[in-house]
Formats: C-alpha cells, structure tokens, sequence
C-alpha cells in the first residue's frame, strides 16, 4: 500500500489531500482519496460519533454559542474513558459530571473561557502541521501567544489566551500546555512590554 501526500493539491486551509493507490493485479490500480482535516483530539482518538459523549441537552441549552467548542473537548481525553462504565446507573453519573465540572467555574468565565479557545482552533487551521489541538503541542501555544502579542493592546489578551488553553486541557484530563517555561515567559513578557503607561506628548 502505498501513500503520497499532494500538498499542492490542498483543498482549503487546515486539511492535506491524500492518495491511496491500491493495486488490483497485473496493470489494474485504483486511487482513493480522501481529507485528513485538523482533529481537536489526540491522534489515536477514534473518529466515529458517538451518542454517550454527546453534550447533555442542559449545557446545550446553556451554551448554544459554544455547543461545538464544548462537543469536542467532552469527547476525547478523560471522557473517553466512559468505556470502562457498564452499569447504567453509573453511566448517567458519568454524564451529569460533564455538568458538574463546567459549573466549577461561573456562567460567564466558561464564555470566555470557550470563546477564547475557540480562536486557538480556529488560528491553528491555518497551518497544517498543526494536526490537533487538545493535547496542545507546547509550541504551539507558545507560537500562538507570540502572534497574538504582535496586535495585542494589553497584556490581558495573551493571559486569557492562556487561561482558555488550561481550562480547555483541564476539561479534557489532559497535561496543561501552559505550564512549560517558554510558555510562562512568554505571557511574562507580554505583561512587560504591554502594560507600560501611556506616554503624553509634551506641548
């Protein structure tokens, strides 16, 4: 089986195109193709739905801008593990906790929270060797905080930044990117450069 990766032939930001080429015997081969997009999850995480890591219908209703944001961190890492769960008790336990751990932080955080997660997915389409992000590569993230640090007014933007990627981890049961030196030094930095006061021009 062979595989070639056509990185010419991208069909839009965030995806690889690739060809499989079967052979079917003497003189008789076929080409199959298909998009590898950007997986939010770890590589190795299936990728057929499934309805027991569906969002509850409470934070649904709760979250309606940030259902899929939400969707996808309850579906890999820690709540992968729900295959351990056989008892049907326990397994509607298991998906009251996706409910219980949202609220341990306020309505309004959790917004923010999403919101600000969402635009690390959305920046990481852009470039194809990000493969996935929950995990996060750390260098990525540090990547991703020295962009923002670029068009950044006040150092909060890149601390919320942060913020988002370790709550984003910490829903998902996953090592928090954030806690890498680079990582830190980077939104030190930025408290450096960005919080300086305003200078008045002298008359």
């Amino acid at each position: 089986m062979q595989f070639q990766f056509l990185s010419a032939c991208r069909p839009f930001a965030g995806a690889d195109l690739v060809t499989e080429t079967r052979s079917k015997g003497p003189g008789k081969e076929i080409c199959v193709s298909g998009v590898d997009y950007l997986d939010i999850g770890h590589p190795t995480a299936k990728k057929t739905p499934r309805l027991d890591l569906e969002l509850p219908e409470e934070l649904r209703k709760d979250f309606s801008a940030h259902t899929d944001t939400l969707q996808k961190i309850f579906s890999t890492g820690f709540w992968k593990n729900d295959t351990q769960v056989k008892h049907t008790e326990l397994k509607i336990l298991f998906r009251k906790m996706k409910n219980s751990v949202i609220d341990s932080k306020a309505r309004n955080t959790t917004v923010k929270y999403a919101y600000s997660f969402k635009r690390f997915v959305v920046w990481s389409e852009k470039y194809t060797e990000i493969k996935f992000v929950l995990p996060a590569n750390e260098i990525y993230v540090s990547l991703y905080l020295q962009y923002l640090m670029q068009s950044a007014k006040h150092y909060s933007t890149i601390e919320a930044a942060c913020y988002a990627i370790k709550w984003a981890h910490s829903l998902a049961g996953f090592e928090d990117p954030c806690a890498s030196d680079i990582v830190k030094c980077i939104v030190e930095a930025s408290k450096r450069k960005l919080n300086r006061p305003i200078q008045k021009k002298n008359r």
